[in-house]
């Protein structure tokens, strides 16, 4: 799985279980963002989804 921002591998750690999050943009499709571009953007969901556009 990549990040839809910054297009790196997002890690995956115990259980097979994403270290990321998942964002559902105004249409309802899901984006996978990593944990690294999460804390980047202060988990703000606004900011967020102007970077995926």
């Amino acid at each position: 799985m990549k990040c839809e921002i910054c297009g790196n591998n997002i890690e995956r750690i115990f259980l097979n279980k994403y270290k990321g999050t998942t964002f559902k943009d105004d249409n309802g499709k899901l984006h996978w963002i990593c944990s690294d571009c999460q804390r980047a953007l202060n988990n703000d969901k606004k900011a967020i989804i102007e970077r995926l556009k």
